[in-house]
Protein backbone atom coordinates (compact mmCIF):
# COMPACT_ATOMS: atom_id res chain seq x y z
CA UNK A 1 0.00 0.00 0.00
CA UNK A 2 3.15 2.23 0.61
CA UNK A 3 3.96 1.93 -2.85
CA UNK A 4 0.71 2.97 -4.08
CA UNK A 5 0.89 5.84 -2.20
CA UNK A 6 4.30 6.97 -2.78
CA UNK A 7 3.17 8.57 -5.77
CA UNK A 8 -0.06 10.77 -4.49
CA UNK A 9 0.77 14.14 -3.67
CA UNK A 10 -2.29 14.79 -1.40
CA UNK A 11 -3.62 12.30 1.37
CA UNK A 12 -7.09 12.58 -0.59
CA UNK A 13 -5.17 11.31 -3.87
CA UNK A 14 -3.33 9.13 -1.34
CA UNK A 15 -6.53 7.40 -0.13
CA UNK A 16 -7.72 7.06 -3.55
CA UNK A 17 -4.60 5.27 -4.99
CA UNK A 18 -4.84 2.51 -1.79
CA UNK A 19 -8.45 2.02 -1.73
CA UNK A 20 -8.77 -0.34 -4.75
CA UNK A 21 -5.63 -2.48 -3.02
CA UNK A 22 -7.49 -2.38 0.47
CA UNK A 23 -10.84 -3.34 -0.66
CA UNK A 24 -9.17 -6.16 -2.96
CA UNK A 25 -7.28 -7.63 0.72
CA UNK A 26 -10.47 -7.38 2.44
CA UNK A 27 -12.63 -9.36 -0.33
CA UNK A 28 -11.43 -13.00 1.19
CA UNK A 29 -13.60 -12.25 4.20
CA UNK A 30 -16.04 -13.59 1.71
CA UNK A 31 -14.49 -16.84 0.67
CA UNK A 32 -14.06 -17.52 4.77
CA UNK A 33 -17.41 -17.34 5.59
CA UNK A 34 -18.86 -19.33 2.68
CA UNK A 35 -18.95 -23.49 4.02
CA UNK A 36 -19.74 -24.57 0.73
CA UNK A 37 -16.73 -23.28 -1.02
CA UNK A 38 -13.95 -26.18 -1.14
CA UNK A 39 -10.25 -25.05 -1.23
CA UNK A 40 -8.99 -26.49 -4.07
CA UNK A 41 -5.96 -26.28 -6.58
CA UNK A 42 -7.84 -23.26 -8.29
CA UNK A 43 -8.40 -21.09 -5.20
CA UNK A 44 -4.62 -22.35 -3.89
CA UNK A 45 -3.49 -20.35 -6.59
CA UNK A 46 -5.15 -16.90 -6.12
CA UNK A 47 -2.94 -14.62 -3.62
CA UNK A 48 -4.68 -13.20 -0.88
CA UNK A 49 -7.44 -15.89 -1.15
CA UNK A 50 -5.22 -18.72 -1.22
CA UNK A 51 -4.31 -18.02 2.48
CA UNK A 52 -7.72 -17.13 3.88
CA UNK A 53 -8.97 -20.38 2.34
CA UNK A 54 -5.76 -22.35 4.47
CA UNK A 55 -6.78 -20.49 7.42
CA UNK A 56 -10.44 -21.68 7.83
CA UNK A 57 -9.48 -24.91 6.45
CA UNK A 58 -6.39 -25.32 9.29
CA UNK A 59 -9.18 -23.53 12.08
CA UNK A 60 -11.49 -27.00 10.58
CA UNK A 61 -8.83 -29.03 11.63
CA UNK A 62 -8.34 -30.06 7.96
CA UNK A 63 -4.75 -29.82 6.66
CA UNK A 64 -4.35 -30.75 3.12
CA UNK A 65 -0.36 -30.08 2.73
CA UNK A 66 -0.52 -30.57 -1.29
CA UNK A 67 -2.78 -26.93 -0.92
CA UNK A 68 -0.80 -25.84 1.83
CA UNK A 69 2.34 -26.02 -0.25
CA UNK A 70 1.04 -24.68 -3.47
CA UNK A 71 -0.41 -21.35 -1.28
CA UNK A 72 3.11 -21.12 0.30
CA UNK A 73 4.92 -21.25 -2.67
CA UNK A 74 2.58 -18.66 -4.11
CA UNK A 75 2.73 -16.15 -1.21
CA UNK A 76 6.75 -16.69 -1.50
CA UNK A 77 6.42 -15.66 -5.14
CA UNK A 78 4.04 -12.46 -4.67
CA UNK A 79 6.19 -11.36 -1.59
CA UNK A 80 9.40 -11.83 -3.95
CA UNK A 81 7.95 -9.94 -7.26
CA UNK A 82 6.59 -7.17 -4.65
CA UNK A 83 9.81 -6.68 -3.06
CA UNK A 84 11.75 -6.60 -6.24
CA UNK A 85 9.22 -4.10 -7.42
CA UNK A 86 9.49 -1.88 -4.28
CA UNK A 87 13.35 -1.90 -4.93
CA UNK A 88 13.47 -0.83 -8.25
CA UNK A 89 11.01 2.16 -7.51
CA UNK A 90 12.84 3.21 -3.87
CA UNK A 91 16.34 3.61 -5.69
CA UNK A 92 15.20 6.59 -7.47
CA UNK A 93 15.40 9.65 -4.84
CA UNK A 94 12.71 12.28 -6.59
CA UNK A 95 10.33 8.97 -5.64
CA UNK A 96 11.87 8.99 -1.72
CA UNK A 97 11.51 12.42 -1.20
CA UNK A 98 8.21 13.05 -2.55
CA UNK A 99 9.25 15.31 -5.46
CA UNK A 100 7.93 12.53 -8.49
CA UNK A 101 4.38 13.88 -9.82
CA UNK A 102 3.97 11.05 -12.01
CA UNK A 103 2.76 7.42 -11.37
CA UNK A 104 3.52 4.04 -11.48
CA UNK A 105 3.41 3.65 -15.46
CA UNK A 106 5.19 7.24 -16.04
CA UNK A 107 8.05 6.07 -13.98
CA UNK A 108 8.37 2.79 -16.11
CA UNK A 109 8.26 4.71 -19.06
CA UNK A 110 10.38 7.16 -18.30
CA UNK A 111 13.82 4.91 -15.94
CA UNK A 112 13.23 1.69 -16.91
CA UNK A 113 12.14 1.85 -20.53
CA UNK A 114 13.99 5.21 -22.03
CA UNK A 115 11.03 7.17 -22.85
CA UNK A 116 10.36 10.88 -21.50
CA UNK A 117 12.59 13.86 -20.89
CA UNK A 118 13.09 13.42 -17.36
CA UNK A 119 16.86 12.41 -16.39
CA UNK A 120 16.75 9.46 -13.82
CA UNK A 121 18.10 10.60 -10.58
CA UNK A 122 19.71 7.65 -9.13
CA UNK A 123 20.51 7.03 -5.55
CA UNK A 124 24.48 6.21 -4.93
Amino acid sequence: MMLFASFATTFKEGQSMVTPFYMLTILPAIFIGQPDIDFSLGLAIVPVVNVAMMVREAIMGSYQWNLIGVTVVVSLFFIALSSIIARFILQFEDVIIGSYSGSLISLLKERYFGRGSREPNRRV
